[in-house]
């Protein structure tokens, strides 16, 4: 994350580049994790510690991130795009609301029958 990390931001929504590696590792494309309540601490050479109140890895088991936030993986996926983007208020809501239905489906399918709980509330 770099500089990034000094920014002001309430979560993080990690997700697989469209390169060789990213495709050789089976994570091209698709949520790899969540990291919802950012705490930060410390000072590093490329800022601070970056930690989270909740986080979900999910690697290769993620959903298709083109499926979610279609407009917003145009944008990360084009030719010279950007490698991240900061969301305005409302723009942050929807994003983690939509992690947040992404990390509740995921769950759903990957742990059949059983409760997400309070984990991403």
């Amino acid at each position: 994350m770099g500089q990034v990390r000094s920014y002001d931001f309430e979560a993080v929504i990690g997700v697989g580049g469209i390169g060789h590696e990213a495709r050789a590792e089976g994570i091209a494309h698709l949520v790899n994790w969540i990291g919802i309540g950012a705490q930060k601490s410390g000072k590093r050479r490329r800022g601070p510690l970056v930690t989270f109140e909740r986080f979900h890895l999910f690697e290769d088991r993620g959903p298709d991130f083109r499926n979610i936030l279609p407009g917003i993986a145009r944008r990360l996926y084009r030719k010279n795009g950007p490698r991240f983007l900061v969301c305005e208020v409302s723009e942050a809501d929807l994003v983690l609301e939509q992690a947040k239905w992404v990390a509740y489906h995921a769950f759903r399918k990957l742990f059949p029958g059983k409760t997400l709980g309070t984990a991403l509330t």
